[in-house]
């Protein structure tokens, strides 16, 4: 779902959603697993212009994915104007809520 490091973290944290024991997994989740993995591998290796593609594709198979969705404006943000070379693939949280 996304890498974050959060205000006073010493590391990034990697969320994922869980699915479901993979035996039950239906078809159309499985489909959109593989391309949110796809989309997440490309925004890691600031290949934001195919990370946005395939997040795009994901949003068109669960069109109410926040996560997705964010993620697709994130990419393409970082298609204009790229994160720092020392960019760690994290969302760096700046404050505490």
């Amino acid at each position: 779902m996304d890498c974050v490091e959060v205000k006073g973290a010493s590391k990034a944290v990697v969320f994922y959603e869980l699915l479901g024991p993979h035996a039950d997994i239906e078809a159309d989740t499985q489909a959109f697993a593989d391309v949110t993995s796809e989309a997440f591998a490309a925004y890691r290796s600031r290949d934001f212009v195919n990370a946005e593609r395939a997040f795009e594709r994901a949003l068109t198979l669960r069109p109410e994915d926040t996560s997705c969705a964010m993620l697709a404006a994130r990419c393409r943000t970082y298609a204009s104007s790229p994160p720092p070379e020392d960019w760690s693939g994290a969302l760096r949280l700046t404050t505490k809520r």
